[in-house]
């Protein structure tokens, strides 16, 4: 859960400080998301007492996709 909340307000962040809050923004975004999600596991990994986790990329892809969404809806809501 915690990476969920965590990615989630790092999407809503991202895709606030673009010019425009377009969809086609939206699909750009998330393979960023989800490349800096799996780099932070990659490096996790090298951290004693910490280990990588393939559920913990897939929290951070979903809070992060979920994120953008969320503003890219409230946005453009007419």
């Amino acid at each position: 859960a915690v990476h969920f909340f965590e990615y989630f307000i790092f999407g809503m962040l991202a895709i606030k400080s673009m010019k425009a809050i377009t969809l086609r923004i939206v699909f750009v975004l998330i393979p960023f998301g989800i490349l800096f999600g799996m780099l932070d596991e990659y490096l996790q990994s090298f951290i004693s007492g910490r280990y990588s986790s393939g559920l913990d990329v897939l929290s951070d892809t979903i809070g992060f996709t979920v994120g953008l969404i969320l503003v890219y809806i409230t946005q453009n809501d007419k």
